[in-house]
């Protein structure tokens, strides 16, 4: 059976090069909000060998900022950077040689797109955007440099449904349009890292069409560890 929705990028061939017997094998899942990273990485986490790191959650800390207004934008990004920091370095240091490690969301992806969001959209000011970016300069070099990632896009139209029922819809889907356009210019810097990378559209995926994606792409994953 093919593997639905998922184009074959051509750094596939890279992933033997990455791939070390002697640590762990981490899969990041990037990709805008709404198109199922969550969803897929709690399926392919319920095998032993593998770990799922869940994206930290801000929903109650959003709800606050945009109902309550007791909680600004800059410290929701400041939470997740140093939480999603801490989160990765505590899962590679605790996990077994040849484990793999699913992450929700990669560290970059707060960087490249939801800083320059808020800070496009006036929701952090440029003060705060450099606090931002030294918080980032503190905790150093990224934890990890995933070995394979998923890159998980939806058309704008299903986005905006599964986005529309999330405390933080309204803000999310007011801004989708920009959220999409930074996230095309940093898959294009996936793309042309070398990093090896696989994009999947779940457009129209019902659960049981997710958790055979989920399947597939253990299949990918295996493929590549073995070279």
């Amino acid at each position: 059976m093919g593997l639905r929705g998922v184009h074959f990028s051509s750094n596939f061939r890279l992933c033997a090069y990455v791939t070390s017997p002697d640590r762990p094998f981490v899969v990041g899942l990037s990709g805008p909000t709404g198109t199922g990273k969550t969803a897929l990485g709690a399926h392919m986490g319920e095998r032993p060998d593998a770990v799922f790191l869940r994206e930290p959650d801000p929903s109650a800390m959003l709800v606050r900022m945009l109902r309550e207004r007791d909680i600004r934008a800059v410290e929701i990004q400041d939470f997740l950077v140093r939480e999603r920091h801490r989160l990765i370095q505590e899962a590679i240091r605790n996990a077994r040689a040849g484990q793999v490690v699913l992450v929700d969301r990669l560290p970059s992806e707060d960087r490249a797109v939801f800083f320059e969001l808020h800070h496009s959209t006036g929701s952090i000011s440029a003060s705060e955007l450099a606090r931002l970016l030294e918080v980032v300069s503190e905790l150093g070099a990224d934890p990890v440099e995933p070995d394979l990632v998923l890159f998980m896009s939806a058309d704008k139209l299903t986005l905006r449904r599964r986005l529309s029922s999330r405390p933080e819809g309204v803000w999310l889907l007011e801004h989708l349009d920009l959220q999409l356009t930074l996230y095309r210019d940093y898959r294009r810097r996936l793309e042309t890292s070398g990093r090896p990378m696989h994009t999947i559209d779940t457009s129209g995926l019902g659960p049981e069409e997710l958790l055979e994606q989920a399947r597939l792409c253990w299949d990918l994953i295996e493929a590549s560890r073995r070279g």
